[in-house]
């Protein structure tokens, strides 16, 4: 989230889902920002964590923030296959007023 945008993504002011549409459009908005590409399965009911910190990496106004979110993991369940797979996403939707230089 960026402080600077018009209409910012509020990850944090969500902390408990009532629809399975809430819960599949506040993943959709996850993946879209996105800077690295998991292909994890996120379904209505799984737990999620989510971790926030302020973020020097791109210039601009506001506030950025640095998100990580994670999906508890099954019994059994192994991250390392999909973990080796992951790359850097093609066109993450960035905050409205980032400057790259």
């Amino acid at each position: 989230m960026d402080t600077s945008d018009t209409d910012p993504f509020r990850y944090s002011d969500v902390t408990g889902f009532l629809a399975k549409r809430d819960f599949e459009e506040y993943v959709e908005n996850i993946k879209i920002r996105n800077w690295i590409d998991v292909d994890i399965l996120v379904e209505y009911g799984d737990t999620l964590l989510t971790l926030s910190s302020c973020s020097v990496e791109l210039p601009g106004s506001g506030t950025n923030r640095m998100v990580v979110v994670a999906r508890l993991m099954e019994n059994g369940e192994d991250f390392s296959e999909l973990i080796g797979q992951a790359e850097a996403a093609d066109e993450p939707v960035l905050p409205e007023k980032l400057q790259i230089r």
